[in-house]
């Protein structure tokens, strides 16, 4: 993976000219980085959706991280597990082009803080359920079929309106944003995992934890106020499968 990233750097350098306009470029020098990190971090709104996905992101590591367990240990999928784990992308792949669509018909908020409510209120009620036991496998995995979707639409939502006010510094921001989702996730995922104790109870809890997690830095963000218009119509292009 070093060696790939490396000849995709150097091609990246050498092949990829630079798109912005002289007069709009900025210098590649400790002062100027140190300033648009700070314009980053200090622009609240902007702040708060961006690390949502790294709420997001440790929903899925977690998933990833315990999908062996759940699937052989307690559902004895056996030599099946690839198949039930393999269509897990397939879902976000095909949700991520009609989430799309969705968000040009309802606009980025009303849409991303929708698929927050869907993610808590589905992970609520299936931890709340799997008290009594393990669920039967087809209510298990309704689940996912469910949340996916839901978790495609934040990505794409909260990934557009946190890079919005933060144009003159966009490579920047995206940087900061990918570092914060990427470790993030990484140790909320590293949690899920450790949860574990041979029923779906704490993988369904601790998703439910990390959605409020971001359902309040939201709120944070929207001093409060959800589902509100956006400001004008919006264009979006389907997401990077974040799977």
């Amino acid at each position: 993976m070093g060696i790939a990233a490396l000849i995709f750097g150097v091609w990246t350098l050498v092949r990829l000219p630079e798109t912005l306009a002289p007069e709009n470029r900025r210098a590649l020098n400790l002062a100027v980085v140190a300033d648009g990190f700070g314009i980053v971090v200090t622009n609240r709104r902007a702040f708060l959706y961006g690390i949502v996905a790294a709420f997001m992101y440790g929903i899925i590591v977690g998933m990833f991280s315990t999908a062996q367990q759940i699937y052989v240990d307690i559902y004895k999928l056996g030599a099946l597990f690839p198949i039930a784990f393999g269509a897990m992308p397939l879902i976000a792949a095909v949700a991520s082009n009609i989430v799309a669509m969705i968000i040009r018909r309802f606009g980025l908020r009303r849409v991303g803080h929708s698929a927050i409510s869907i993610i808590i209120a589905v992970n609520a009620t299936w931890a709340l359920i799997s008290l009594a036991g393990p669920p039967p496998l087809w209510f298990y995995y309704v689940a996912f079929l469910i949340s996916l979707p839901a978790i495609v639409a934040v990505f794409n939502t909260t990934g557009a309106l946190s890079m919005e006010p933060l144009g003159e510094v966009a490579g920047t921001a995206s940087s900061v944003f990918g570092a914060i989702s990427t470790v993030g996730g990484a140790l909320f995922g590293y949690g899920i995992q450790q949860l574990y104790n041979g029923t779906v109870t704490p993988v369904f809890a601790a998703n439910c934890a990390l959605a409020i997690g971001a359902m309040a830095c939201i709120l944070l963000a929207e001093n409060g106020r959800l589902f509100a218009r956006d400001a004008a119509p919006v264009a979006v292009a389907p997401a990077a499968d974040p799977i």
